[in-house]
């Protein structure tokens, strides 16, 4: 069953890994094996580490990227009078 079930899902496992997997599994209760690996890995730092962090992402999938932000066009100077270089 177990060979079937990773070939489903696109994995090839060696005969004598399954066994020894079996082996180690024997007599153990499934259900405290995963709550045991989930706090295991809810230990593990997760992420890269460096660089800066992403931006905040809406909602996730779909739709298309926001529109970029067109420049304000910049306001004319006022003549004031006088030139400060004349």
């Amino acid at each position: 069953m177990l060979v079937s079930l990773s070939l489903a899902v696109g994995v090839e496992a060696e005969d004598a890994n399954i066994s020894k997997l079996m082996g180690e599994l024997e007599g153990k209760n499934l259900e405290e094996l995963i709550a045991e690996g989930s706090k295991k890995l809810a230990s593990v730092p997760s992420g890269g580490g460096g660089g800066a962090a992403p931006a905040a992402g809406g909602g996730g999938g779909g739709g298309a990227a926001p529109a970029a932000k067109e420049p304000e066009p910049e306001e004319e100077e006022e003549d004031m009078g006088f030139d400060l270089f004349d």
